[in-house]
């Protein structure tokens, strides 16, 4: 049996360092198509688990530029709108009055309907009471109509040079999962010939689109028959919240057998 060091090397080998003599199918996209980065063994769908950072490798055969990210939402978080809220300009705090705040509220996004302005929710006191990650900024006032939404953020990620995510390349910004469509962050970032790291954030107990990968860098073979070959096809870390994407990436990353997350990067030019 191979061990996962040589296997790991054999396909750093192959896919960055391609050379005329090689083809690899990688190179051909069209401009406009969703790319996964790397071949897939099968797809699924799965409830993921709240606050949590998901990476996938994603491989750049040549220099491109992608102006989306996408995940597809097949079962949505609906909008909770329960009751009203009073927001304070300058204060964290926000008091409901027949609300019934949640747990499974912390990290999403909540509005005033009023002033329009999402600002994001640390933590849930009990009912009626909750906390903004930031002072809240517009105007505010009495209790009024107020909306919750629970979001994904998205971004992507450099390679550590230990095919290991490292330092963070663009922080797409968050999606709505309230919808049941493939929904997308709009961005033009470059990237260059290599490894890169597609990331997730999920808020909410949407299911999303996931995929197995059948290669991966991280350890060869990673189908449902083959993976014990290796270690892992992505990596996790629980608990990093829904505020902007750290750089360089977080530390204490999971090493993960199962199904990563199906994010895809939309081509807009082969540079």
């Amino acid at each position: 049996m191979p061990d996962r060091q040589s296997i790991l090397h054999h396909g750093l080998g192959i896919v960055p360092d391609l050379d005329a003599h090689t083809y690899n199918m990688m190179e051909k996209y069209r401009v406009g198509d969703y790319m996964f980065g790397l071949p897939i063994s099968t797809d699924g769908t799965s409830v993921l688990i709240a606050l949590k950072l998901y990476l996938r490798p994603f491989i750049v055969a040549r220099a491109m530029t992608i102006d989306r990210l996408a995940i597809e939402v097949t079962t949505a978080v609906a909008n909770y709108t329960t009751g009203t809220a009073a927001f304070t300009n300058g204060s964290d705090q926000v008091v409901g009055t027949l609300t019934v705040f949640a747990a499974s509220h912390v990290g999403a996004r909540i509005k005033n309907d009023t002033d329009g302005e999402y600002h994001y929710i640390k933590s849930v006191e009990d009912a009626t009471h909750l906390t903004l990650t930031a002072t809240y900024s517009s105007t505010g006032g009495a209790a009024a109509a107020y909306t919750i939404n629970h979001i994904a953020r998205l971004g992507v990620y450099a390679d550590n040079g230990s095919i290991s995510p490292g330092a963070l390349v663009k922080d797409y910004g968050v999606v709505s999962l309230s919808s049941v469509a493939i929904v997308a962050a709009s961005a033009d970032q470059q990237l260059t010939k290599g490894i890169n790291w597609l990331a997730a954030v999920i808020v909410g107990e949407a299911i999303v689109r996931i995929h197995l990968f059948s290669w991966s860098p991280l350890n060869g073979t990673v189908s449902y028959l083959m993976r014990y070959y290796s270690a892992c096809g992505h990596y996790e870390k629980g608990n990093v919240g829904t505020t902007p994407l750290a750089d360089p990436c977080v530390s204490g990353l999971t090493a993960c057998y199962s199904s990563a997350v199906g994010i895809v990067a939309r081509l807009k030019s082969l540079d």
